[in-house]
């Protein structure tokens, strides 16, 4: 297919990710560039949140396992599976 002709239709109907016409512009194309900064605080703010949520881990993992506990013995006592 040509750049700036439209296709029809019914051609590859089934394929949603071909583009109907081609986008014209005079503008040069963006690739990006990395951000170095927001790389930065996005790993700081991920090592602050483990650093906040490690003391509070051994309560989830606590009542995890008395959650489950507590359904197991539920299903002992009524004799499901």
């Amino acid at each position: 297919m040509s750049a700036g002709v439209q296709r029809s239709r019914g051609e590859d109907d089934d394929d949603p990710s071909a583009p109907v016409r081609a986008l014209r512009t005079v503008t040069p194309g963006y690739a990006g560039h990395p951000n170095r900064e927001m790389g930065v605080i996005g790993w700081t703010m991920a090592l602050l949140l483990v650093v906040l949520l490690l003391p509070v881990l051994p309560v989830l993992l606590a009542l995890w396992i008395v959650s489950k506990l507590v359904s197991a013995v539920a299903r002992w006592r009524t004799g499901g599976d």
